[in-house]
């Protein structure tokens, strides 16, 4: 009866992965987005561990990321509403690929959809914070002139940073915090990650001047 019991308590601690049902519902809920992609982070974890509905995962993420960063952008102009959507999907699009096949040729047991869920729930913890910093970006720009030492654009910039910190943080999060997805990853998760960031920034920033970002 004892050991039955220890059974029945680990399994109510084991985190349960997000149901179809429950990604589906997010799409109209925008702060169970925010909790899929910072509050229920061992969930997520399942999902991916499980490959758990990763394509209804993955479809989320997607636009959640797209959905959050369009905020940030509007207060860069009103054409520019889509160019933050546009940096964070295009700089996975164009990277994603070598972080799957650098995680592979060390030793990561990662399929394509895991680590595509990964650096996509990234992207999104930017993307959510962009949305949270919009406000204030909306302000600078209201009370600040381009004559300034200190312009609206300097601030577009210096924000856009803190939030893909923040996205960065969540990476390392997701793939050193969960113990069983580190596992999973391998010891050489570190290694394989710093490359990684260097190469994905070079890119993102080549990518924000290309979209005329913070110009």
């Amino acid at each position: 009866m004892t050991t039955n019991n220890h059974d029945l308590e680990a399994s109510q601690e084991e985190p349960q992965p997000f149901s179809r049902q429950e990604l589906r519902g997010m799409l109209g809920a925008p702060l169970r987005l925010v909790d899929l992609v910072l509050g229920e982070r061992r969930r997520f974890a399942a999902n991916v561990l499980q490959e758990h509905r990763l394509p209804t995962l993955l479809f989320v993420l997607t636009i959640a990321t797209a959905a959050f960063a369009l905020p940030f952008g509007a207060v860069l102009g009103p054409g520019r509403f889509w160019r933050i959507a546009v940096l964070l999907l295009g700089g996975l699009a164009i990277c994603v690929p070598s972080l799957h096949v650098f995680g592979r040729y060390i030793g990561a047991r990662l399929s394509w959809a895991q680590t595509l869920s990964i650096a996509l729930a990234s992207a999104a913890v930017t993307a959510l914070f962009s949305l949270a910093l919009a406000p204030i970006l909306g302000f600078f720009r209201i009370t600040m002139s381009a004559s300034e030492a200190v312009t609206p654009q300097i601030m577009a910039v210096t924000l856009l940073v803190l939030a893909f910190m923040a996205g960065i943080g969540q990476l390392f999060r997701l793939a050193l915090g969960d113990r069983t997805l580190a596992r999973r990853i391998g010891p050489a998760a570190i290694p394989l990650i710093i490359p990684w960031l260097v190469l994905y920034l070079i890119i993102t920033v080549r990518l924000a001047n290309v979209l005329g970002i913070g110009a």
